[in-house]
């Protein structure tokens, strides 16, 4: 490929070149990158734009999404959700429970959007509750923190720039 081809590459194809594909494709990758045994995609409706969703852990509290733009097909935004308990007070469930699943997806997010920036963004995702900004480029990487009275929400949103 001639740097010619390249640069026209970058200029008409960025979802390509970027990493991210069209939105039933991208789910499909998410899918098998994580193994996700529960995936489910809510199509468009009068409420909002199509959604894909997987699930897992022992509490349900590892959630990755996959929000479509308004034409159905493209990328609004990823996002990678971890909501950790944080009292052992609620019959049943641990504090911390579901950090290691979430710990392993979040790599594996990482390692796919922003391998450069992996090992910060991992980092300030688990020893962070100041909300953050990242930027690697090619995507915006918000990182936001959220604490309640038993469970904390932590939340990366990953936008194709």
């Amino acid at each position: 490929m001639t740097i010619k081809h390249f640069i026209c590459l970058m200029i008409f194809m960025p979802n390509i070149v970027y990493g991210a594909d069209d939105f039933m494709t991208e789910a499909k990758r998410i899918t098998e990158l994580v193994d996700c045994k529960s995936s489910k995609i809510m199509p468009a409706s009068k409420y909002g734009n199509a959604l894909y969703s997987c699930i897992t852990g022992k509490e349900d509290t590892v959630k990755i999404f996959i929000n479509a733009d308004d034409s159905q097909t493209g990328i609004k935004n990823i996002k990678f959700m971890w909501n950790e308990y944080t009292t052992n007070k609620i019959p049943g469930i641990a504090s911390g429970v579901d950090r290691n699943t979430a710990a392993e997806w979040l790599e594996k997010i990482s390692s796919r959007y922003f391998p450069n920036e992996n090992s910060t963004i991992i980092n300030t995702f688990f020893n962070s509750s100041e909300n953050s900004k990242f930027s690697t480029g090619t995507h915006s990487i918000n990182f936001s923190y959220f604490k309640g009275p038993s469970i904390d929400e932590r939340l990366i949103t990953i936008t194709i720039d």
